[in-house]
């Protein structure tokens, strides 16, 4: 009984000693990831499809993003949502995890509910899915929703919220549009700055507010629509309350403590390229 309980304490000594390493090195990294900053990849999905005929830019098969899902945890990646970047960059004690990754869904199509959120379920990342408020407020409890051209009920929206693996963000209320005088979310020639605030007010503040009382909180980052901008925008945007904004320009991301959240990068995923081959260069 002596031995044993001898080589009890040595055991429960070493066990203390590795503790002690291992905490000493995750404190290294989190000093490191907070005095050098981290690298963000954002990639940028919008409609998920099975029918090959219909795959274009901004179409990508469910069988393609699960494969990506698949490069992404085996490069070491780790999914991240807005709520962690922000506390990141905001908080000085925060960090995020050596490789965090953004995945995005623009536009809350039906389709990210009925094929995205199982396979986030499967491989438990996180995603953000930003939405047009006005396709979603015309969708009826209960009604048939085609995955080809339907968008999220706030149901499906608030199920995917309350499973913590979705973040649900802002995409204006009724801006998604091209047509006409209004490009997006841009100031129109000859609006003055206070009607193009007003407008933003109107538009993208109903959202929050929809959001905030459908889901359960109230988005922190906009998504612009086309990647339409004004000058004015990231102001206004901000007097509303946003702490973050996503472009559709591509690159890596940079984040630092105090950093901007102004205008991220996003890499569009078009078909057409292996897993391997899209991610080369963007992940290291």
């Amino acid at each position: 009984m002596e031995h044993l309980a001898k080589w009890l304490c040595l055991l429960m000594g070493l066990g203390l000693v590795f503790a002690s390493v291992f905490s000493q090195n995750g404190g290294k990294a989190a000093q490191a990831n907070a005095a050098e900053g981290v690298d963000l990849p954002i990639i940028m999905y919008h409609s998920i499809l099975k029918d090959p005929a219909m795959t274009g830019t901004y179409v990508l098969p469910p069988d393609q993003l699960e494969e990506d899902l698949k490069y992404i945890k085996r490069a070491g990646y780790t999914p991240v949502l807005m709520k962690d970047i922000i506390a990141y960059v905001e908080e000085e004690t925060a960090v995020l995890p050596e490789k965090p990754i953004l995945i995005t869904f623009d536009d809350g199509y039906y389709n990210n509910y009925l094929y995205v959120f199982p396979l986030m379920q499967k491989y438990q990342m996180k995603c953000v899915i930003s939405i047009v408020g006005k396709f979603t407020d015309i969708i009826e409890p209960g009604e048939h929703q085609s995955p080809n051209y339907s968008h999220c009920s706030w149901e499906q929206l608030k199920e995917m919220s309350d499973s913590g693996l979705v973040e649900v963000q802002n995409h204006t209320y009724n801006l998604h549009s091209l047509d006409g005088q209004r490009q997006g979310a841009r100031k129109c020639a000859g609006e003055t700055v206070e009607e193009y605030r007003r407008l933003l007010q109107s538009d993208v503040g109903a959202l929050q507010d929809l959001i905030r009382e459908k889901v359960g909180a109230a988005p922190t980052t906009f998504t612009y629509p086309y990647g339409k901008y004004s000058d004015e925008s990231e102001e206004i945007l901000e007097e509303i309350g946003f702490k973050a904004t996503l472009s559709v320009s591509p690159g890596v991301n940079h984040l630092t403590k105090g950093g901007s959240l102004s205008m991220l990068l996003r890499n569009n995923r078009a078909p057409g390229l292996s897993s391997d081959a899209f991610f080369k260069g963007l992940l290291k």
